[in-house]
């Protein structure tokens, strides 16, 4: 929801046929703390998987590099810049990165 909700902020429909509006328009005047809200539902969700799975060290420290590169995300996009919005949402790749890295290096040292 973070990246829907960053990708429609810079087109700001007028909401759907259906009534199903995005989440930049549900959010109205709050944005900011709308995105911080996803981002730490999405953290404590990475964190309890992790814990479920039985995780170490390295895919908790990604977790919390994550969560740093998803605070700079949201304390520098300009909501009401399309090209803002894009570049941010662009960047989300060392997001997934971030992670995918956490993931690997934790799965080595368990084979290790």
């Amino acid at each position: 929801t973070h990246y829907t909700h960053v990708a429609s902020s810079g087109l700001k429909p007028d909401g759907s046929p259906m009534g199903v509006n995005p989440t930049a328009l549900v959010s109205g005047d709050r944005p900011n703390e709308w995105l911080t809200g996803f981002a730490g539902l999405q953290a404590l969700a990475l964190i309890t998987a992790g814990s479920a799975a039985g995780m170490g060290v390295p895919y908790y420290a990604a977790v919390a590099a994550g969560a740093a590169q998803r605070a700079w995300q949201i304390s520098s996009v300009y909501l009401n810049d399309g090209t803002n919005c894009m570049a941010t949402f662009a960047s989300g790749k060392w997001y997934g990165g971030i992670l995918y890295a956490g993931i690997v290096a934790d799965s080595l040292l368990v084979v290790a």
